[in-house]
């Protein structure tokens, strides 16, 4: 029986808050790996479109 390779993706998280009355959440995701990238998001809604893109992007056909 063949053992299947994991595909899988680990980042480093940071979120934290801004603005006046600290209601603004902002993010950073950095990959953990050779190359370290990092990307920072000014709301939630780019993070979360981000790490659909990134699933989507990394699925394997049926």
């Amino acid at each position: 029986m063949a053992k299947r390779r994991a595909v899988y993706k680990s980042y480093l998280l940071r979120l934290w808050r801004e603005g006046s009355a600290r209601d603004e959440w902002r993010a950073m995701v950095k990959t953990v790996s050779d190359d370290n990238e990092s990307r920072y998001f000014a709301n939630l809604d780019e993070l979360f479109q981000f790490l659909l893109a990134e699933i989507e992007n990394n699925q394997s056909p049926k």
